[in-house]
């Protein structure tokens, strides 16, 4: 029996050992004293890997932006033509809001539907200019885009924000890649 125990005391033991690796989440105790990126206070506990969260997650982005993958490659690699055609049709949803943020209280029902009866009042090639003039500026967009994206999308504000933000992906990242250790 004593094997048994033991072998049960090892196995339980590992498994709180395990568990306190990422969770709580959030700190659980009396905030009397607490370390920044430290998982112990005076009087309570954080997961490792939660309290580590942005350190972690700041490790990870550099590892893929910088040694993995060539952020500007892969966004060059993005088509403008095709982008714009998946794009065009949210850019005049985001016309008719910004029409509606600017139009004065009350008057933005009146100035979108406007908007809306003089696109349908011209005439078919008209239409078409305008659609090809939407499709052209965005693909330019994303040209203008591909060109400058390391100063237009702060990609370590991006992932190690969310993950910081969303810990819980932090530690489901974790346990997935180790699921089979």
């Amino acid at each position: 029996t004593i094997p048994l125990f033991a072998g049960a005391v090892g196995w339980l033991t590992n498994k709180v050992a395990v568990d306190m690796i990422f969770y709580p989440v959030e700190f659980g105790g009396l905030r009397l004293r607490t370390y920044p990126n430290q998982p112990l206070g005076w009087i309570g506990w954080q997961g490792i890997v939660p309290a580590k969260a942005g350190e972690m997650a700041a490790r990870i982005t550099d590892l893929v932006t910088n040694k993995l993958v060539d952020v500007e490659v892969v966004f060059r690699r993005l088509s403008p033509g095709k982008l714009a055609s998946l794009l065009s049709p949210g850019v005049d949803r985001i016309a008719e809001d910004i029409v509606a943020d600017i139009a004065p209280a009350g008057a933005a029902q009146g100035a979108v539907g406007a908007g809306k009866a003089v696109l349908r009042g011209l005439d078919p090639a008209q239409q078409a200019e305008l659609l090809a003039l939407r499709h052209r500026f965005v693909a330019g967009l994303t040209r203008d885009m591909q060109a400058n994206v390391r100063q237009l999308v702060d990609f370590d504000e991006i992932v190690v924000g969310g993950m910081v933000r969303e810990k819980q992906l932090l530690i489901d990242l974790f346990q997935r890649c180790g699921k089979a250790e």
